[in-house]
C-alpha cells in the first residue's frame, strides 16, 4: 500500500503548491483529519478505498485503483466560503498526474461531489468537495 501513502502525500503537495489553495487555507492541507484545534478553513485528503487489480497501466504491473476525498472545512452559515476553497482545490487536482516517491499517478479525475454541514457543540461546519478516482502504480 505505498502506492496510495505516495498518492496522498502527491496530493497534499500538489495542493499546498497551489497559490491559490494557499490563499485561500494557507499551509492547513491535512491527511485525513486536521490537528485538534485547527483553525478553518482547511482542506481534508482522506483515502476512502484501495484495491490493487494487478493490471497493467503504462507498463507498469501492480497498478491499483484508489477513490480519494478532497474535502474544504469551513465554519459559518453557508457554503460560499467552502464553495471558493473548494472550486480551487478541484482545479490544481482535476486531471493532474505526477511522480512521488513510492508512487506514479497516472490519473486523478473527480468520480463525485459530496456537501455537507455539521454541527458540533453549537458551531455549524460545512464540508464541501469530492471523491477522486485515481489510478496509481508503484514508483
Amino acid at each position: 500500500m505505498t502506492e496510495s501513502t505516495g498518492a496522498i502525500a502527491w496530493a497534499i503537495g500538489l495542493l499546498a503548491a497551489d497559490a491559490t489553495v494557499t490563499g485561500l487555507v494557507s499551509t492547513r492541507v491535512y491527511d485525513s483529519l486536521a490537528p485538534q484545534d485547527t483553525d478553518e478553513p482547511y482542506i481534508i485528503i482522506q483515502q476512502q478505498a484501495y484495491s490493487e487489480d494487478g493490471t497493467s497501466i503504462a507498463g507498469d504491473i501492480g497498478a491499483g485503483r484508489m477513490m480519494l476525498t478532497v474535502k474544504a472545512v469551513t465554519q459559518s452559515a453557508g457554503f460560499a466560503s467552502a464553495e471558493a476553497i473548494y472550486k480551487a482545490a478541484h482545479a490544481a487536482i482535476q486531471g493532474q498526474t505526477g511522480n512521488v516517491s513510492g508512487a506514479i499517478i497516472h490519473s486523478c479525475i473527480r468520480d463525485s461531489v459530496i456537501r455537507y454541514p455539521e454541527i458540533s457543540r453549537g458551531v455549524r461546519y460545512n464540508h464541501l468537495g469530492g471523491v477522486y478516482r485515481m489510478f496509481v502504480s508503484p514508483a
